[in-house]
């Protein structure tokens, strides 16, 4: 499995209308092992939950979708 680190990230607690469902959530760049960073919604952040810079963030793929998690 790919080594992904947060890179950086706010959270999102004002959303578009289309992620209000979504709210909070982690609006992140993530780094690869090999240095290169993109940018992606993290699922599973909930209010009091610790969130760093470095992090190490889970990656799971379902039905061709790609979903990161905290």
């Amino acid at each position: 499995m790919e080594t992904l680190k947060i890179y950086t990230y706010t959270i999102i607690r004002s959303p578009a209308p289309a992620f209000q469902s979504c709210a909070p959530y982690i609006c992140a760049v993530l780094e690869r092992g090999d240095g290169s960073r993109f940018m992606c919604k993290i699922d599973g952040y909930k209010d009091g939950l610790s969130v760093t810079v470095g992090q190490p963030v889970k990656e799971q793929v379902t039905d061709g979708q790609t979903i990161y998690y905290v």
